[in-house]
């Protein structure tokens, strides 16, 4: 950076004596040197090429060396995250990060500046951040944990100051979430075409950390002679936490339509409703599988059928 460095004596309004202007380095003694043939009080000015304007009243004694601490601009970003998951859910840790640094890697802060909206509404109760800040990378991490009680929008900005120089401003915004669960079939992909049959379903449930919970289900079909779902939720099986089957008979060719919901008293929010339709006609046969961890050690899934993996594979390729 350039600095101009300048004696003016008597007053900050004296006469200019002496000036020097050169390009310097942080975080090394960067030394002016000038004579001055009076004793009397002298005003130095620093002047740094980003703006800045710093006056240095140094007294009577000409003859004393001075030194002039000189630090880079202060810069810093700001990050909103989960330590555990990549969405952000209420009555869980949440972290601010606030990181700093300068041209010359990680940087101190003399004072952070939070200003953290919540749906809106300033965050007043903000917590000391945890110490020690931690180096990462190029910048040094100030974490702030906060908790939310309800969904929300959390909004964060965020400056730092040192040495009387205060950085731009950094900003960040995300949703925080409600838990929820989800319920899904883990087997429908294998009756996409069947004959008249019996077949069971399995289904299950998982909240937002992937954990299995047990839930209240509610399971309809809709046959192929009618568009009137019918509740078939009597035929629900819990096999154990979170894990669940229905064993139904298609006794009517054509397309059948399950739709699946769950829910669960200790989330406010149920899952969205999962759907899947079987078609039931002669000459069909469920899959063995539908990816390879359906199928046992050795063996890859290949069209539905599993198959061993050192067995050769018969492409076929159909130009039209």
């Amino acid at each position: 950076m350039n600095v101009k460095i300048s004696l003016r004596e008597g007053s900050p309004e004296g006469n200019s004596v002496w000036s020097d202007t050169r390009s310097i380095q942080s975080g090394v003694l960067n030394k002016f040197t000038t004579s001055l043939s009076e004793l009397k009080k002298y005003y130095v000015f620093m002047e740094i090429d980003m703006g800045l304007t710093e006056k240095y009243y140094y007294g009577d004694d000409s003859n004393e060396e001075k030194y002039l601490r000189i630090s880079p601009p202060i810069s810093n970003s700001v990050n909103i995250k989960s330590p555990t998951q990549s969405r952000l859910f209420i009555n869980n840790p949440i972290w601010i990060e606030v990181n700093v640094y300068d041209s010359n890697g990680p940087a101190e802060a003399d004072k952070i500046n939070l200003d953290i909206r919540y749906k809106n509404i300033p965050v007043t109760n903000i917590p000391n951040y945890e110490i020690p800040p931690i180096i990462s990378g190029n910048v040094l991490t100030y974490k702030y944990i906060l908790l939310f009680s309800t969904p929300g929008q959390l909004e964060v900005t965020s400056t730092v100051e040192r040495s009387g120089l205060v950085s731009s401003p950094s900003s960040f915004s995300v949703k925080v979430e409600d838990v929820s669960i989800t319920t899904d079939f883990t087997n429908l992909g294998l009756f996409r075409c069947i004959e008249p049959s019996s077949q069971t379903l399995n289904f299950e449930s998982k909240d937002s950390f992937g954990n299995y919970v047990d839930t209240t289900n509610k399971l309809n079909v809709i046959e192929p002679d009618t568009t009137i779902p019918k509740d078939i939720s009597s035929l629900i099986i819990r096999k154990e936490l979170g894990k669940y089957d229905a064993t139904y008979s298609f006794t009517k060719k054509g397309a059948t339509t399950f739709k699946l919901e769950s829910f669960s008293t200790e989330y406010n929010l149920g899952s969205s409703p999962r759907s899947g339709v079987i078609e039931v006609k002669d000459g069909c046969s469920p899959n063995e599988c539908t990816q390879t961890k359906d199928c046992p050690t050795g063996n890859i899934c290949v069209n539905g059928k599993c198959v061993k993996q050192d067995q050769p594979i018969l492409l076929y390729l159909i130009i039209g």
